[in-house]
């Protein structure tokens, strides 16, 4: 397990505690958790979606998605995923060595985003300071598929789009 300072467990250590956790009992009975399931089901079937297509998870922490799309849709997509946080990175690549995992910031973006069939976001829009920009690095692509799953953008009441 990675270590922070004094031995204390890191926030990557932290994160995937909680998210392994989740992740063993029934993640379909979570709500983050379904929803991305719901969401990634309907576009799977898509006819004009390659197969496998290529799978962009913006944000991915510690890569916990992937495990999602291995289990409920075997072969269906080629996943990469990146996040701001070297150590966030690190901690996927060691959870999923089947997986790709780079170190990327949605504010600055360093990656081909019109190569990926789908790209996806998990509760990272609304976690950053400039919301706007990552929206724009997020929907500009030729993607033909965009899920932002686990926003919350306003103060209003939250909306689902379907």
């Amino acid at each position: 397990m990675a270590h922070g300072t004094a031995g204390t467990p890191s926030l990557a250590a932290k994160h995937t505690a909680l998210v392994r956790t989740q992740l063993d009992t029934e993640p379909q009975e979570l709500v983050p958790f379904s929803l991305f399931l719901e969401g990634i089901a309907r576009i799977a079937h898509d006819e004009n979606l390659p197969q496998p297509a290529s799978f962009l998870d913006f944000g991915c922490g510690a890569g916990h998605y992937s495990l999602l799309l291995d289990r409920y849709f075997p072969g269906r997509f080629d996943y990469l995923g990146c996040d701001y946080s070297e150590a966030m990175v690190d901690e996927a690549r060691m959870l999923f060595p089947a997986h790709r995992f780079v170190v990327n910031d949605v504010l600055h973006n360093t990656l081909d985003l019109d190569a990926f069939d789908m790209i996806c976001a998990n509760g990272l829009v609304d976690v950053v300071g400039d919301y706007r920009t990552a929206l724009d690095t997020l929907l500009a692509p030729r993607a033909p598929f965009v899920l932002l799953n686990r926003q919350k953008l306003s103060e209003g009441r939250t909306r689902v789009v379907r």
